[in-house]
C-alpha cells in the first residue's frame, strides 16, 4: 500500500516492510541523511501504519504496537527531545531525528500533525502545545478500543465507527459488489460498521481478533463464562469477550491468542464451522489444495455444502489466502441469513 505525502512517498509491502523515496530535505525518509532517492529505499520492518503531517515529520506504528518517529523536529513536534544538530547546509539547521526512534509502547493507533496516540488501554496521548517534551496523557479522554481495528496488519488502522450507515452510503461499496448486501446486513446487525462516515474499507485485511469479534457479535455477543486462558489478552482489549467466548466454544485453544495474526480462508471456515457446532458434512472438500487430512477439511466441505464459499477457481480453495472485510461479512451473511 502506497501513501503520498507532499513531495515524498511511503509504501508498506505485504511483508510489512516500510519503503520511502523522492525528496528528503528534512530527513523525512528516515535513512540517516538528507539525500533524496529516486528509487524506494527500505526504512524499517514490521510496520502496519505510517502517518505524516506533510511538513517532513513522520510517525509509524509497528506490529508490536510500538510508536516510532523521525524527520524535522525543529520545535519538538515529534514528541521526543532527542535532536541531532548535524548540519543540513542551512544557515539555521533543523533539529532532525535522522532515523526511526521509538518513543512509546502499547500504541493501538497514532497520527501526526500534531502527534497523538491511543494506547491499548484506551488512554489518549498527545504533545499538542508541548514545546519541549514527550507526549502526555490527556485527562478525561478514553477511547473505546472496539472502535479501532487494532489488528489490521497489512493496512493502516482506521476507525471502525459505529453508525447508522448502510452500504448505499459508503463510497467504496457499490450496489453491484458481491458483498454489498452483506455489508448492509453487518451494519444493521451491529456486527461491524464503516471505517469512516463514508467508507467501509472492504479490501482491508482482517485479523484473527477481528473475525472472531465479528463472529461473536453475529452470535449475539454472549458473555463468556470461562476465565481468561490467554497470556496476551487483557480486559481492556476490544476483543476480550470475543476471545474468551471463542475459547469457551472450542474455536481456539492454548495460552496465547495472537490477536494480530492475519485471518486466512481456512481459519475463517474452521471458526464458523465450530461456532455452528462442528456438523458433519455429507461429503469431502473436493479441492486440490485441501488435503483430506487437513484440520480444516471438514470445515471447508461444510462451508461448500452451506453455499458459504465455492472456492477460488481451478479446483482450488486457497486456504492460506488472507481474508478482507468484504469477504468476511459475505461469508457470515451467507452462513447466518438462510
Amino acid at each position: 500500500m502506497t501513501f503520498g505525502f507532499s513531495s515524498y512517498v511511503f509504501a508498506i509491502k505485504s511483508d510489512h516492510s516500510l519503503w520511502a523515496w523522492v525528496k528528503n530535505e528534512k530527513g523525512q525518509l528516515g535513512i540517516g541523511s538528507t539525500e533524496p532517492s529516486d528509487t524506494p529505499v527500505k526504512v524499517m520492518d514490521g510496520v502496519r501504519r505510517v502517518s505524516s503531517d506533510g511538513s517532513r515529520r513522520v510517525a509509524a506504528v509497528k506490529l508490536d504496537n510500538s510508536l516510532w518517529v523521525w524527520g524535522n523536529n525543529y520545535e519538538y513536534q515529534l514528541g521526543t527531545t532527542k535532536t541531532d544538530l548535524k548540519s543540513t547546509g542551512m544557515v539555521n539547521p533543523y533539529k532532525i531525528v535522522w532515523t526511526p526512534t521509538k518513543i512509546m509502547d502499547d500504541v493501538a493507533y497514532a497520527d501526526i500533525g500534531p502527534l497523538c496516540a491511543v494506547r491499548t488501554d484506551g488512554s489518549y496521548w498527545s504533545n499538542y502545545l508541548q514545546t519541549n517534551g514527550k507526549p502526555v496523557q490527556l485527562p478525561n479522554i478514553v477511547v473505546t478500543l472496539d472502535s479501532l481495528q487494532i489488528g489490521s496488519s497489512t493496512t493502516p488502522i482506521t476507525p471502525d465507527v459505529p453508525s447508522s450507515n448502510n452500504s448505499s452510503t459508503f463510497t467504496d461499496v457499490k450496489s453491484t459488489d458481491y458483498y454489498a448486501d452483506a455489508v448492509q446486513w453487518a451494519v444493521e446487525k451491529n456486527i461491524t460498521s464503516g471505517t469512516s462516515a463514508t467508507t467501509f474499507s472492504p479490501n482491508a485485511t482482517c485479523s484473527k481478533a477481528q473475525i472472531l469479534t465479528f463472529l461473536w457479535r453475529a452470535n449475539g455477543s454472549p458473555d463468556p463464562t470461562v476465565t481468561n486462558p490467554f497470556t496476551d489478552v487483557k480486559t481492556t482489549d476490544y476483543f476480550y469477550k470475543a476471545a474468551l467466548w471463542a475459547a469457551e466454544k472450542g474455536l481456539v485453544s492454548g495460552s496465547t491468542f495472537g490477536a494480530n495474526t492475519d485471518c486466512t480462508r481456512a481459519m475463517t471456515m474452521e471458526y464458523m464451522w465450530k461456532a455452528a457446532g462442528s456438523p458433519s458434512p455429507a461429503g469431502k472438500a473436493d479441492f486440490t489444495d485441501v488435503p483430506t487430512s487437513a484440520d480444516y477439511a471438514q470445515a471447508v466441505a461444510w462451508a461448500v455444502e452451506q453455499k458459504i464459499t465455492s472456492g477460488t477457481g481451478s479446483d482450488n480453495f486457497s486456504p492460506a489466502a488472507t481474508c478482507t472485510r468484504g469477504q468476511i461479512v459475505a461469508f457470515l451473511h451467507r452462513a447466518m441469513e438462510k
